[in-house]
């Protein structure tokens, strides 16, 4: 499954992609989005086979740091042996201050 992302700009704090259905079997994702005025990242997956109501975290990234602060891509994704139940995927971003995506995709296998 892949779905792409259209431009937003996400505000300082905590902003939520998602949640997406998966299909059960999966064993991969990878998050890229295109940015501009980033100044740090933290990022974490979390998986729901309950509807949304607990959420798992599967993976995260913290402390994203861009070594020049131009309009560049990043990405974030890990796999998994065995695979993944059905349920929802979503991908919490935190930052300390704006920053805007011209867009990317999520990519689900």
């Amino acid at each position: 499954m892949a779905l792409a992302i259209a431009p937003f700009v996400v505000p300082a704090g905590t902003a939520v992609l998602g949640p997406v259905d998966t299909g059960g079997g999966w064993t991969h994702f990878h998050l890229l989005l295109d940015v501009a005025n980033l100044t740090s990242l933290d990022a974490v997956a979390e998986l729901s086979t309950d509807g949304g109501s607990s959420w798992l975290p599967l993976a995260a990234m913290t402390g994203l740091v861009p070594v020049v602060n131009v309009r560049t891509s990043r990405g974030f994704g890990a796999t998994w042996d065995p695979p993944l139940p059905a349920g929802q995927l979503r991908i919490t971003l935190t930052n300390s201050v704006a920053f805007a995506s011209t867009g990317g995709s999520l990519v689900v296998t």
